[in-house]
């Protein structure tokens, strides 16, 4: 959200060798006898701002793919061209409506994890991946339409590329 991770550090900066950082990340050294100290204090921070921080809004799509046959290998070049994504330049979150969940299964050490295969109305197959999504996709079943909210990256795994949603929201 909006916490200040760096300004939550300088509030105990004595506990540590080397501090720096902005907004959105840091780097630091510390004594690992301080480790606790610290994360006492960061909780303390966080707890003493959280009330006035920006509300994060819901996520909403850049573009509703009408045609899953528009989700190829050209699109994903062309998305690639607007890289690197960060926090002024989010990666592009598509929307894709109506499609049947073919299959659904938790993953991960911690099944926290949700993978899925989609079909689109034409048939066409979509293997999708939701990291953190387990619980909120606990109730989605095989045969159910969804609406999803994704990020369309390249999948190399085994000497094998392919597309794959990378989920952010299912409905």
């Amino acid at each position: 959200g909006g916490y200040n991770l760096i300004d939550g550090l300088r509030q105990r900066a004595d506990l540590f060798t080397r501090l720096g950082g902005h907004h959105f990340a840091a780097g630091f050294s510390l004594p690992t006898g301080n480790i606790e100290e610290l994360r006492v204090a960061m909780n303390r921070h966080y707890a003493s701002v959280s009330e006035t921080l920006p509300k994060e809004p819901p996520v909403t799509a850049d573009l509703v793919i009408d045609d899953p046959e528009e989700l190829n290998w050209e699109l994903h070049g062309y998305l690639e061209r607007l890289e690197p994504y960060g926090s002024g330049n989010p990666q592009p979150v598509m929307a894709l409506n109506d499609v049947k969940v073919a299959a659904v299964d938790t993953v991960g050490r911690d099944k926290s994890h949700v993978k899925m295969r989609l079909a689109a109305p034409s048939g066409r197959m979509y293997e999708a991946i939701g990291f953190g999504l387990a619980e909120k996709c606990a109730a989605v079943r095989s045969g159910q339409t969804v609406n999803v909210l994704f990020n369309l990256q390249s999948n190399h795994f085994n000497g094998r590329s392919s597309l794959q949603l990378v989920l952010v929201d299912v409905q």
